[in-house]
């Protein structure tokens, strides 16, 4: 497949939304699985520093070597971009560094998309920030979206070889992951099921719990878990003590398709980074729906490629969500539909 003509990209207002990197993740993994070639504008307009990051130049440099893309504007801080595919991605073993702190996980997630669509097994690899602000941690993305993907034929592990907090990032995470491709994936039904738990029963459930510290003094990890363990009296609590090349501390909270993180920093009590993680996962599930709703955000490309239209129930919309449903209808109108009440994200099938 050649090179398309700038001419015939798929014009993308990136503004829209919440206005942050999301749409770029979604509109080049969707690009990059498709062979659509995109020219995006007003990237990151909705952030107080506008324009693509260290980490967003390192997304689409992934992303471009994957498809053999050509790409014009890839520079830092730029506001506007075009990517050309010239081929689909094809089953193979990656190797993808951020040379900051910059999100491992984002960056693994962006991948993922195109290479779970052409199918295969694959391994892989991302250096970078394993556990840093604003993005999964590597449990979260572990235990909640790999092992979501199963709802789509999709089978996904991962490990952390080593530990990565801001500022200097450096940590290593490797994923294994097997797809029969698109057809397989559209013939899929899923059928997520609906929580809502009331706060007694929230406190009956027994939650997952991983609590990881680098270069941190003991007692905070042991007052995050008692924090914990106050909410959730059930709770498996796992405490890790990570080496690193920066100090850092990260809560992560899971169960099934509902799971939440907060980070520790200066000037912020152990005990409120607990609550922090406790309160995001409690609202969800007493909300009710078939997932988080970080989880949904991530797992919405994936929706539209079904054949079979469904639907479930989301504790609330989010900005995340509309903005993803926005970009994937950009490329295939009508595919996914927000409801606001109550609070669902509908596909129409393909």
């Amino acid at each position: 497949m050649g090179i398309k003509l700038e001419s015939q990209a798929l014009g993308i207002d990136c503004s829209l939304g919440e206005g942050g990197g999301q749409a770029i993740r979604t509109a080049l993994g969707l690009a990059c699985a498709f062979g659509v070639p995109v020219r995006l504008f007003n990237m990151r307009a909705g952030r107080e520093i506008q324009g693509l990051s260290h980490q967003h130049v390192s997304c689409v440099r992934a992303l471009s070597a994957m498809c053999g893309a050509q790409v014009h504007g890839l520079d830092l801080g730029a506001k506007e971009m075009t990517f050309l595919p010239r081929w689909k991605p094809v089953a193979s073993s990656y190797d993808f560094e951020i040379q900051t702190a910059g999100s491992a996980t984002l960056l693994l997630q962006s991948v993922m998309l195109p290479l779970a669509i052409s199918g295969g097994k694959n391994i892989i690899s991302a250096r970078g920030g394993t556990h840093v602000m604003k993005s999964p941690t590597f449990e979260y993305f572990s235990e909640v979206f790999c092992k979501s993907l199963a709802h789509f034929g999709i089978s996904a592990s991962a490990k952390i070889s080593s530990y990565g907090f801001y500022p200097k990032g450096g940590g290593q995470i490797t994923v294994e992951m097997e797809s029969a491709g698109l057809s397989k994936i559209k013939a899929e039904k899923p059928k997520f099921e609906e929580i809502r738990k009331t706060p007694e029963e929230l406190k009956k459930i027994k939650i997952n719990a991983s609590i990881v510290s680098c270069g941190i003094p003991a007692h905070v990890a042991q007052r995050e878990r008692e924090a914990i363990l106050s909410f959730f009296p059930n709770a498996a609590v796992a405490v890790s003590g990570a080496r690193g090349t920066s100090a850092g501390n990260a809560v992560t909270l899971w169960h099934g398709n509902f799971g939440s993180c907060a980070f520790g920093k200066v000037g912020t009590r152990a005990e409120e980074v607990a609550k922090v993680a406790c309160d995001l996962l409690q609202a969800d599930m007493l909300a009710g729906g078939g997932m988080d709703l970080r989880l949904a955000d991530q797992l919405l490309p994936y929706l539209a490629m079904l054949e079979a239209a469904g639907s479930t129930n989301l504790p609330r919309i989010s900005k995340h969500v509309a903005t993803n449903a926005h970009i994937i209808n950009s490329f295939f109108p009508n595919r996914i539909a927000i409801a606001q009440s109550p609070p669902s994200v509908v596909w129409g099938g393909c």
